[in-house]
């Protein structure tokens, strides 16, 4: 069993993203992991080259402003990463997202115990939102409860809206008219995704 990580990011350190922190987080169960990088003017793509790991690939990227309305670019920027994957299961982390390492094992039995029944496609994982500060969690129907991270590595498989989540197109041109879509038949697991962006510098949560 192969397993692909991949996260897309851009000005990691100007808007306060934990990226090292979410990359490293997942890293020690992934054979490979792809950073899609947008052009960025901070140190981004050097920290993340320090990380020193020969499991990443950097893909650079130009982010297009026309699709930042909507979230659009965050999907396209998902896709790039889902789309260069090689493994069997592909785990996506968002920058802002990071996962617990007492959590690996059970995410890694997962994916071995359920490779070879293709009715699962995917794992979904609970929120925990840390709002303000790291004592106040978000629970209210304002803040997703949970979302797809792991997906088989289908080639009708794409991110979903804003990279909210994933979705199945029956064809090419389903996607390209984001039509006919359907949600993944996917499993629940106890690991939860820690959420970081809404606690970060006030400053820094126009990013």
């Amino acid at each position: 069993m192969k397993v692909s990580g991949f996260s897309y990011m851009r000005n990691s350190f100007t808007y306060g993203y934990p990226v090292i922190e979410s990359i490293k987080s997942i890293l020690p169960i992934c054979d490979e992991f792809i950073a899609v990088v947008g052009k960025s003017d901070d140190q981004t793509r050097a920290a993340i080259e320090a990380i020193n790991s020969d499991k990443i690939r950097i893909i650079d990227t130009v982010w297009d402003d026309d699709m930042i309305t909507g979230g659009q670019i965050f999907a396209q920027q998902a896709n790039i990463g889902l789309k260069a994957a090689t493994g069997d299961w592909v785990f996506h982390v968002q920058s802002d997202e990071v996962f617990h390492e007492d959590d690996l094992s059970e995410i890694y039995d997962a994916m071995v115990n359920n490779l070879d029944d293709k009715r699962v496609e995917g794992f979904v994982f609970d929120f925990i939102h840390f709002i303000g500060d790291y004592k106040h969690i978000g629970t209210t129907r304002k803040w997703h409860r949970r979302e797809v991270r792991i997906v088989r590595n289908l080639p009708n498989v794409y991110s979903y809206k804003d990279s909210q989540g994933f979705r199945i197109y029956p064809t090419p041109d389903d996607f390209e008219t984001k039509q006919n879509s359907r949600k993944l038949n996917v499993k629940l697991l106890k690991a939860k995704i820690f959420h970081y962006s809404y606690c970060r510098n006030p400053e820094r949560l126009v990013g």
